[in-house]
C-alpha cells in the first residue's frame, strides 16, 4: 500500500509555523536603511535624467536683457530653429554688451 501524499501549499504551512514573528519584525527593521538607498537611485534618475522641454543656460552677465535676446546672443540654434538644452557660446559678455550686438554670429 502507498503512503497518501497530500500536497501542500506554502501558505497553508505558514499560519502553523508562525507568519510574522519576531524573526521576521527584526529582519524588516534592519532592511529600513537599506531601503532608503534603494529608493534614492530608483527615483534618482529621474531628476538626473530629465531635462525640462524649455531649459537653458542662465549666463548672468546677460541678466539686463529680454529673455529672448539672451537665446539669441548666448545660445547656438538647431536647424529646426529650437535652442540647444545644454551648450552656450564662450564669449567675453561684457564685451558683447558694450558693443550692442543683439544676436549671436556663430564665426
Amino acid at each position: 500500500m502507498e503512503p497518501i501524499i497530500d500536497e501542500m501549499d506554502f501558505d497553508d504551512l505558514l499560519p502553523h509555523i508562525g507568519e510574522f514573528g519576531l524573526y521576521q519584525k527584526i529582519l524588516f527593521l534592519m532592511m529600513i536603511p537599506f531601503l532608503f538607498s534603494v529608493a534614492f537611485v530608483y527615483f534618482g534618475q529621474i531628476f538626473i535624467i530629465l531635462v525640462p522641454e524649455e531649459h537653458w543656460c542662465k549666463v548672468p552677465e546677460l541678466e539686463s536683457l529680454p529673455i529672448e535676446q539672451q537665446k539669441l546672443l548666448s545660445i547656438p540654434q538647431l536647424p529646426d530653429g529650437s535652442f540647444e538644452k545644454c551648450r552656450v557660446y564662450v564669449a567675453n559678455w561684457t564685451d558683447v554688451l558694450a558693443r550692442g550686438l543683439s544676436q549671436s554670429d556663430p564665426e
